[in-house]
């Protein structure tokens, strides 16, 4: 029985070496898949990396090119207000000599129309006033009113 016992023991022990065997197989098959997948996710990490540093450089940039349009801006704005003000000051002394200049026509048509007759020639018609205003006189005068 000894004999039958110990073979029994023996044949346990083989058995149990077997399937630790097995698990072990198993557990190193395991353990690559793993070492593998964390050299791909080293790789993933790596180029993620990559990309953000990259974004990051492009982001720099933009905000680098969106300060000089800024500036390129500011600068063309201010321009445009100088020549605003330069516009409004020339128009103001345009009103202001378009305004002188129909007084003294208006003034001078009223002292032709006091004066005398006189020999009806082309140049007195002229000189009284009896002249009408042409295309051109009557445009600036409405867009010189527009204006006001």
């Amino acid at each position: 029985m000894s004999f039958d016992l110990s073979m029994a023991i023996n044949l346990l022990v083989a058995v149990l070496l077997v399937i630790t065997i097995a698990y072990c197989i198993i557990l190193n098959r395991k353990l690559k898949a793993m070492r593998n997948a964390q050299d791909e996710m080293q790789q993933l990490i790596g180029t993620f990396n990559a990309a953000a540093d990259k974004a990051r450089s492009s982001v720099d940039q933009l905000k680098k090119t969106g300060d000089e349009i800024g500036l390129s801006l500011e600068r063309e704005i201010d321009r445009a207000k100088a020549m605003r003000d330069d516009l409004a000051l020339i128009t103001d002394t345009a009103e202001h000599l378009a305004s002188r200049i129909e007084q003294a026509v208006d003034a001078s048509r009223g002292k032709a129309a006091a004066s005398p007759p006189g020999p009806e020639t082309a140049a007195g018609r002229k000189s009284r006033g009896t002249r009408r205003r042409s295309e051109s006189e009557r445009e600036l005068l409405a867009a010189l009113r527009q204006a006001r």
